[in-house]
């Protein structure tokens, strides 16, 4: 009902909600004007996205498929779309011939950098806001996320300092895979606990 303008004066969750719907539409028009920009669509520009801070094991069909929100048909489209702009790579998978692992080129990355930039009108809103308002804002979209992510509408994509499967410094003598993913019960390197996570949770108490 929060499409109801008589409604919202009465009901102040419905009037919330079509706050953050129409940011939703704004959010939605800076992707799409950015992406077009380029050439791209916005989903095309936000499987690049992904294919840049995504965890790297799960950069594949599937993953773009879970970041988009889409089926591994239309994922796979989107890929191979990319794949045809010289923006993605593909490589057949040296451990399981049928998993195909995906990269960007060179030009994919210089792209991805580029897409970063979209939300910034965005930031800067929320940069004139005192630093208490950002911690309040910050807060309460945490609990709005936190619900969506238990009715199954996103994932949250967090670092493994964010998650509750993250182990730091389990495998101090490994050098090249000190921490460790519960999740997946195997060694972490360290340069790939900052990339953001399909199956992270967050930490009891938020991330």
């Amino acid at each position: 009902m929060a499409f109801d303008p008589v409604r919202r004066t009465q009901d102040l969750p419905a009037d919330l909600a079509m706050a953050l719907f129409r940011v939703g539409q704004a959010i939605t028009l800076m992707v799409r004007d950015a992406a077009g920009a380029g050439g791209l669509s916005p989903a095309q520009a936000n499987a690049l996205i992904f294919l840049k801070r995504g965890r790297p094991g799960a950069r594949n069909v599937t993953g773009v498929a879970q970041r988009l929100g889409t089926t591994l048909a239309t994922a796979s489209e989107v890929v191979d779309a990319l794949a045809a702009k010289g923006l993605v790579e593909k490589t057949r998978s040296a451990a399981d011939g049928r998993v195909v692992t995906l990269a960007l080129t060179p030009a994919g990355s210089e792209r991805a950098d580029r897409l970063e930039g979209m939300l910034e009108p965005l930031r800067q809103i929320l940069a004139g806001l005192d630093e208490a308002e950002q911690r309040t804002l910050q807060q309460i979209l945490a609990k709005v996320v936190a619900g969506l992510v238990a009715r199954g509408l996103v994932r949250p994509y967090l670092m493994c300092w964010q998650c509750r499967f993250f182990r730091p410094f389990a495998h101090p003598d490994d050098p090249g895979g000190p921490h460790h993913c519960a999740f997946m019960d195997a060694p972490l390197p360290a340069e790939d606990t900052y990339f953001e996570c399909p199956d992270a949770e967050p930490k009891e108490g938020g991330a």
